[in-house]
């Protein structure tokens, strides 16, 4: 079996691969998302380990990446208790935290266990708008057949305007609906997104989706 663990911490790295490789697991450590996408195309990985403690920048980015590859079991490792849960924004994939000690008896085991682990089909969860379309359950929007990559605030401000098509959205909406109240934000970001979105997603001549209305926020539509 092989296994690729992200982390960042080499003492937490070094252990997880010793404990492994005395039960004939061959496990691949690598620091930054980055580098995964080349492992893949060259190495067949049966499943692949997060450490709990990277940074949510890299969690999120790592989640992106890896919504890519649908058929691998990912764990994320926890090193406060044991149990396995789905989680909301991708329930096709397994997660596991483990205990907080570097012998982890169970792991084999349990990396087996989930390999093994029949895999259900689940229904994607797609947004659409003309050639636009935003797949909530794998992070991905497209326009047209052309990859659009996007930040994690603006995927959920396009998430947020494809569930409103055609409808002038308050940016007082915009706001509380995105973050956090406990943040304080003002109007300048909001904008500031859109426009990001904007340059991302008006491409090839494509006509804009995304239109300003004085004195309101932004809409969705075909049509300024």
């Amino acid at each position: 079996m092989n296994a690729i663990l992200v982390s960042t911490d080499f003492i937490f790295s070094r252990n997880i691969k010793e404990k492994l490789k005395s039960e004939n697991i061959h496990l691949i450590t690598v620091s930054y998302i980055s580098n995964l996408h080349v492992l893949f195309l060259y190495k067949k990985i049966d499943i692949v380990l997060i450490d709990s403690q990277i940074s949510q920048d890299e969690l999120y980015e790592t989640h992106i990446l890896l919504n890519h590859y649908p058929e691998l079991k990912v764990l994320v490792l926890h090193r406060s208790t044991l149990r396995i849960k789905k989680t909301p924004e991708s329930d096709h994939l397994s997660y596991c935290f483990l205990v907080p000690n570097f012998h982890f008896e169970n792991l084999g085991p349990l990396l087996r266990w989930c390999v093994k682990e029949t895999k259900h089909e689940k229904s994607q969860d797609v947004l659409t708008f003309a050639d636009l379309t935003l797949n909530r359950k794998q992070h991905i929007v497209k326009r047209g057949n052309k990859m659009i990559y996007l930040r994690k605030k603006e995927f959920y401000l396009l998430e947020y305007l494809l569930m409103h098509p055609n409808i002038a959205i308050q940016r007082t909406n915009i706001l509380n609906h995105i973050w956090d109240s406990n943040t304080a934000i003002v109007y300048n970001t909001i904008d500031s997104h859109i426009n990001n979105i904007r340059k991302k997603i008006n491409i090839e001549n494509k006509p804009n989706l995304i239109h300003t209305i004085r004195g309101i926020g932004y809409k969705l539509g075909s049509h300024d």
